[in-house]
């Protein structure tokens, strides 16, 4: 016998054992990777009776397509939604696009009621809003530069600056030097020509 479960919309239903559930993901069971989505588990009983977060020990595993191990492992909370109270629900934010399987878990608290059970169900996660115009809005706010670390236009002309000035400095020092130089030679000279003429006056007084 099918257990009956409550209409609600197009979302998928899963049934195992005595429990069936209806799953639901907001907006419109359309999620979108990198934007959280309440994702909840209408539980039913068989014959109808819904059953509670209190109720169940139910845990929450998000498998993607290629890998083993599960990829998130929300916390469950109680929801109300669509005319159920206190269902198993979680917040899910899906890392990328791709397809995932939904695994639901879970066993009685209490050890009666229902049976222990496993419910999967497959999801499609779509592109996400993509933060473009945050990106672009923060390499305009470099400048010039780019990316964090180089330099900006100003910053470069700066430089370009004082590597010219830098440079002009060495020239006027050497410049500078080679001036001292030259005076230093010509004073030299400048003795020189002095002591010769101090010499040959000298010698002509003592040959007279």
């Amino acid at each position: 016998m099918p257990l009956p479960v409550a209409p609600l919309l197009a979302h998928k239903v899963e049934l195992d054992g005595t429990i069936g559930a209806t799953l639901h993901i907001e907006p419109n069971d359309t999620p979108r990777a990198g934007e959280p989505a309440l994702t909840w588990f209408a539980l039913t009983k068989r014959g109808g009776a819904s059953v509670t977060l209190t109720d169940c020990d139910c845990q929450l595993a998000v498998f993607s397509q290629s890998e083993s191990e599960p990829v998130l492992e929300p916390e469950l909370k109680a929801v109300n939604a669509e005319g159920y109270e206190d269902i198993p629900g979680a917040d899910i934010n899906f890392p990328s696009v791709g397809a995932y399987e939904l695994v639901l878990t879970g066993a009685p608290v209490s050890g009666d009621g229902f049976e222990a059970f496993e419910l999967r169900f497959s999801v499609t996660v779509a592109a996400g809003q993509a933060a473009v115009p945050e990106m672009e809005g923060a390499q305009e706010a470099q400048g010039d530069g780019g990316a964090e670390g180089e330099p900006t236009g100003a910053t470069r002309e700066a430089e370009i600056r004082a590597t010219e000035t830098a440079q002009l400095g060495v020239e006027e020092d050497k410049s500078s030097g080679e001036s001292k130089v030259r005076s230093r030679t010509s004073f030299t000279i400048g003795i020189g020509v002095l002591a010769a003429a101090a010499g040959v006056g000298l010698a002509f007084r003592r040959r007279k």
